[in-house]
């Protein structure tokens, strides 16, 4: 008797074979008659799936990503409370650390191979605290900052702070920032800051060259200033705003309030970092 080390037994009917690569298996059989007879069976190797979990990837902390198995027709994740499902090809994962997932696939032959994948979590920035003073927004870090507007970017806006005044527009600002792994965070947010909500705000006299009359007026509102001006804006007492200008000339320019219901506003005028507030009547 041939000895064969690819078969678990030589003199039985159903050994094991594992054959190393595709081989051909000869047996011979024997009846109650003592008669002998013969026939080959063939045991085709299939190589094993090529089975691939995907790419490694980073995340930022408190993100998810779709993990994307492939090689197989079935697929079984060792278990993670962080996956959304480990019995399908392309589970969420949600780590809060660093995780490396394993997942086992198994081909049309039921052939199976496992592979893993890492998903590393980094860190986010230190959320920015914005901070109001004079005229401009202050943000407590010094860097990488990305000034944002309702919404719309600030393109060039990255310092520590803006100049409302100079960019001319009241609205939301705050920032993005983002570090050095692409994760960002968003600050507080800081509500027109140009105008006065807060009608219990005295009247400021900071800018000495500046003349508001007649007050009150029935219609036109005229102000005088020696210097130029960057802003002057109107504000109803509920804070809307009713007029914004620009860059005002020195000398005397003239706002017309007719048409406005009779009542209190406020006047506020810029320059530089100083700041007026008027209460102008309305009658």
């Amino acid at each position: 008797m041939r000895s064969d080390p690819s078969l678990s037994a030589l003199d039985i009917a159903d050994p094991w074979a594992n054959p190393l690569t595709t081989k051909t298996y000869t047996v011979t059989g024997v009846d109650v008659n003592g008669c002998e007879n013969e026939d080959d069976v063939t045991v085709s190797e299939i190589p094993l799936p090529a089975i691939s979990a995907g790419l490694d990837v980073d995340i930022c902390f408190g993100d998810s990503t779709q993990l994307d198995a492939s090689g197989g027709v079935l697929y079984v994740w060792d278990f993670e409370l962080t996956l959304s499902n480990f019995l399908i090809g392309d589970p969420w994962a949600s780590p809060l650390v660093t995780k490396t997932y394993v997942v086992e696939g198994t081909d049309a032959f039921g052939c199976s191979n496992t592979d893993e994948v890492t998903v590393t979590v980094n860190p986010l920035p230190a959320v920015p605290v914005l901070s109001v003073d004079s005229v401009f927004i202050i943000s407590s870090v010094e860097i990488v900052n990305q000034w944002v507007l309702d919404g719309d970017l600030l393109i060039g806006e990255t310092n520590d702070s803006v100049n409302y005044v100079e960019i001319g527009f009241s609205g939301e600002y705050w920032v993005i920032l983002t570090n050095e792994f692409g994760c960002s965070v968003e600050s507080n947010r800081i509500e027109n800051p140009i105008f006065i909500t807060d009608v219990s705000v005295p009247e400021f006299d900071a800018l000495s060259d500046v003349l508001i009359y007649p007050n009150p007026t029935v219609g036109m509102l005229n102000i005088v200033c020696d210097e130029n001006l960057d802003q002057l804006v109107v504000i109803s007492l509920d804070g809307k705003v009713i007029f914004q200008e620009n860059n005002l000339q020195a000398g005397t320019s003239s706002i017309d309030l007719s048409d406005l219901p009779s009542g209190t506003y406020l006047i506020q005028l810029v320059r530089g970092d100083q700041v007026m507030v008027k209460k102008a009547v309305k009658q």
